[in-house]
């Protein structure tokens, strides 16, 4: 929801939030680690919301996610 908003979110480091950092949607910090959650919490206050906007639109929107979806069945039944 933030990201559709163009707001960066910080996330602990699960294998999800990881993925969805390389999608420049926000960052993640480790769970254990304070001093890493408090310098990834001043750095994502510098984060661009535009890109983090962009990138939600392009994968994340239900439009772009029929269009991946029905570029996927396409493939699918080109091959039956």
């Amino acid at each position: 929801e933030a990201a559709s908003l163009g707001k960066p979110t910080l996330m602990s480091d699960l294998a999800v939030h990881r993925e969805l950092e390389m999608s420049n949607l926000g960052m993640t910090f480790s769970h254990h680690d304070f001093v890493d959650f408090a310098s990834r919490l001043h750095s994502i206050l510098d984060m661009d919301g535009v890109r983090t906007r962009e990138s939600y639109e392009l994968k994340f929107t239900p439009a772009a996610c029929w269009s991946i979806y029905h570029m996927e069945i396409t493939k699918f039944a080109g091959l039956c």
